[in-house]
């Protein structure tokens, strides 16, 4: 739950119905943590958007990692 907060339903695209999704504050991410998603991630210049199926891994100074998970 690091770095959670909030969330709500979300229309991430037209492929998708609305989706509950977790929302987290950048600043209380820390380095190595990996978010599962439907997630929004905000930050003070822009936001990660995680579909379902994906993950984020928290970088250095705000980085980010997007990768797919496997479907098998």
């Amino acid at each position: 739950n690091a770095g959670h907060a909030g969330g709500g339903r979300v229309s991430l695209d037209a492929r998708f119905d609305e989706l509950s999704t977790r929302v987290y504050d950048i600043d209380a991410v820390a380095e190595g943590v990996v978010i599962a998603g439907p997630a929004l991630v905000e930050t003070p210049h822009t936001t990660y958007l995680v579909y379902p199926d994906w993950t984020l891994t928290m970088g250095r100074q705000g980085s980010a990692w997007l990768e797919r998970r496997d479907a098998n």
